[in-house]
């Protein structure tokens, strides 16, 4: 086999393997040069067939991508005198296992990495507990294809990587030590495959004596010097009250939770990005302020999710009032807009006047609609918002009549009710 090389300095950089066989040893000297680093990609569509790398002492670095494709690279032989190792340098190959040298430095993209990586003990900077990858006191992954459900993390660990849960699809519970006070927004999350049925992370514990983390029922908490965070919830529950107290609810706190109805209290001043990103949210409310969302259409439901903590506002109501002046109409946009009128938060005057005229000129179709679904409740909230009038009384009865056969009946006796109400003779006056 032949290798192409450029030379640097004192060393030699292999760039490519022609002629790849089922095992290869990279030698350890060409043209009189130590051979320094083996190149990215330097045996793509060379190696495929190779079945075993012997990596000489004299290589000091991976470059990234180096053994990309090798798809039938069973045994990689690293030495020590090694110190870094590159991004995706196993990507596609047949790799189960690599042994880490007690000289590594740095592994690129662990989080990447299928295989199982063996840390020599003697190496001071990367060690594992056969289940977590630690970086001196900072756990960076989980060991690929590992199906544990529970998983205590380490005392002396003090920090968490970002997506070092990603793909732990099995895990349900995990217990953090007194020692662990570093944690990035969304960490727990990220367990959960939006495409998986499995639940992720639905239990968090934490030891007695950590002063930056608490579990308070169904929601871990982070004590930060601004004030109370709400971390991330592991709840059911239909209806979530965040206690009185949280000041930020942290990034992804509430991803993919199943919950239909939040409320929030005064104190929460602060929402991080994504807070209630792919949430079977229906309804959330504060004080003063009221966000219903809609119940069957998803895809407008996720945009709407994430406009939680946008520009700086707890809800930024712009996409979503853009929204309800299309022409479209549902009994979800009513509902929708029934709650934007009742609490009119960031609500321009010209964009309310806009939803009543649209209701008012709709109502006989949006009565229609609330008697198929025999939803008094909607009606109620019409009538409080005077759409319902002396006028329109009997077209809307019409209306709920075609429907009163089925499913409407509730429906239109509320209207019958309203137009008694409407009806009912008052008192004369006799004092002069």
């Amino acid at each position: 086999m032949q290798f192409d090389y450029e030379t640097y300095g004192d060393g030699v950089r292999v760039t490519f393997c022609h002629g790849a066989g089922r095992v290869v040893k990279i030698p350890g000297t060409i043209g009189g040069l130590p051979v320094r680093s083996v190149g990215t990609r330097a045996f793509y569509g060379e190696g495929m067939e190779t079945e075993r790398i012997e990596v000489p002492p004299e290589v000091r670095r991976i470059e990234p991508h180096a053994f990309e494709l090798c798809i039938s690279l069973s045994e990689l032989i690293l030495p020590d005198g090694l110190l870094e190792i590159g991004e995706g340098a196993f990507v596609a190959t047949a790799l189960a296992c690599v042994k880490i040298p007690s000289t590594v430095v740095r592994i690129g993209g662990v989080r990447e990495i299928s295989c199982r990586l063996e840390i020599d003990p003697a190496n001071r900077f990367y060690h594992s507990d056969g289940y977590g990858l630690f970086r001196e006191s900072e756990l960076i992954s989980a060991e690929p294809g590992d199906t544990r459900k529970f998983y205590r993390i380490p005392d002396g660990t003090v920090s968490i990587a970002p997506d070092a849960f990603a793909g732990q699809e099995e895990l349900e519970e995990v217990v953090v030590p007194a020692s662990l006070v570093r944690i990035e927004e969304g960490t727990f999350s990220n367990a959960k495959n939006p495409f998986s049925k499995s639940g992720g992370i639905r239990t968090i514990r934490v030891e007695m004596g950590n002063p930056r983390f608490a579990v308070e029922g169904p929601a871990l908490y982070r004590n930060d010097p601004e004030g109370l965070t709400l971390f991330r919830y592991t709840g059911t529950c239909d209806t979530y009250r965040i206690r009185e107290g949280v000041r930020r609810i942290a990034g992804e706190a509430f991803l993919r939770a199943e919950i239909r109805r939040v409320e929030l209290p005064e104190s929460v001043k602060e929402i991080g990005a994504d807070a209630f990103a792919g949430c079977t949210l229906t309804e959330a409310e504060a004080p003063g302020l009221m966000i219903r969302f809609p119940r069957t259409d998803t895809y407008l439901l996720k945009g709407l999710l994430r406009q939680f903590g946008v520009n700086g506002k707890l809800y930024d109501f712009h996409l979503y009032d853009q929204d309800l002046l299309s022409l479209h109409i549902n009994t979800d946009r009513v509902r929708m807009i029934c709650g934007r009128l009742e609490k009119p938060v960031d609500l321009p005057e010209e964009t309310a006047a806009a939803f009543r005229k649209m209701i008012s000129e709709r109502m006989t179709e949006i009565v229609s609609m609330l008697a198929k679904e025999n939803d008094t409740k909607l009606l109620k909230d019409l009538e409080l918002m005077g759409m319902v009038t002396d006028e329109n009384a009997d077209a809307l009865i019409d209306a709920a009549s075609e429907a009163a056969a089925t499913s409407g009946k509730e429906v239109l006796a509320e209207l019958m009710d309203y137009k008694h109400r409407a009806l009912a003779p008052q008192a004369f006056d006799f004092s002069f």
